[in-house]
This record gives structure tokens, C-alpha cells and sequence, in this order.
């Protein structure tokens, strides 16, 4: 399961920068025009077979990337699995595949990638532990706020006494 689509992701990054990473990752002179219409199955015949080609070797590896990312985030979140279409994109976890997915397809991520995937990571850590909740229909999902506040209130405080 993928939390993202390839036509979800060229959507949010955008059909230039898509083309740009993934030339960058494979050594080819991917064009946006052919790489959207690959990625949406649209009407291909106004490009050239090599730029077919090309684009279909960048869906691959957007593909391939967003697969490795879902499987990250199955990772911290299997036991919570099977997830409702309806709580998936109700929740954060588009979100975080898209940053992860997005980070992995740099050859060499930027700061904002980077600052985005550490985010991303540290939100998968949170849903792990139980910290944050994917919705209201998580089968995960904590009973009730006050079970949060009396285990807090019994450990000791630095301002105790004060």
C-alpha cells in the first residue's frame, strides 16, 4: 500500500522539478511535458519515442521511491494495520510519504528536503509511540486525554518544591 501516487507527488512538487530530480537520479534529460502525461497515462503522441522512454524510466523510480517510503512508514505504524482509504488521507501520512519520498529523489537533498524529512521522521516517531493520533477512526488510538495527564502528573518535576 502507498500512501501517495506518482500523480499525487508530480501534483505537489511540481511536473518541472519531478523531471529535474528524477534526470538527476537517472542521468537522462527527463522533460516535464512527457513525464506528466507518462505519470497521468495521458495522451502521449506528441512526444518522441526517447522521450517516452525517459519518462517512463523517472515514473519507475518515483514509483520505486514512494514504495520504499510507504514501506518506512508501515514500518512504525504496523500495528495499526490494515488503514482505511478514509483514514489514510484523512491522517498525516500523505504528508509524510511525500516528504520522504520527495528527500530520497534528490541526488543531493536541499536544506528544506532535509528539514522536511527529519519532520517527517519525527512525526512517524510520534504516531509509533502513541503520541499523535491518525484520526478518529485510529485503531490505536488513545482512550482518553486523562490517561495522558495522570501518567504525567506522577513523575517527579524539576520544578517540584517550587
Amino acid at each position: 500500500m502507498s500512501y501517495i501516487t506518482s500523480s499525487k507527488l508530480i501534483i505537489r512538487m511540481g511536473a518541472r522539478e519531478l523531471a529535474l530530480v528524477t534526470g538527476g537520479k537517472l542521468d537522462l534529460s527527463i522533460e516535464p511535458e512527457p513525464l506528466k502525461a507518462v505519470i497521468e497515462a495521458s495522451d502521449t503522441q506528441a512526444f518522441s519515442a526517447e522521450e517516452i522512454e525517459d519518462a517512463t524510466a523517472a515514473k519507475t523510480l518515483v514509483e520505486s521511491t514512494i514504495l520504499d517510503a510507504s514501506n518506512l512508514i508501515n514500518g512504525y505504524i504496523s500495528e495499526r494495520l490494515p488503514l482505511s482509504e478514509q483514514l489514510i488521507n484523512d491522517s498525516a501520512l500523505p504528508s509524510i510519504c511525500y516528504k520522504l519520498a520527495k528527500h530520497d529523489l534528490f541526488i543531493t537533498a536541499d536544506e528544506q528536503a532535509t528539514d522536511d524529512k527529519k519532520d517527517a521522521m519525527q512525526q512517524l516517531r510520534d504516531i509509533a509511540k502513541g503520541l499523535v493520533s491518525l484520526g478518529q477512526e485510529d485503531p490505536q488510538a488513545r482512550t482518553s486525554p486523562s490517561t495522558l495527564r495522570v501518567a504525567a502528573s506522577n513523575r517527579p518535576s524539576i520544578t517540584d518544591g517550587f
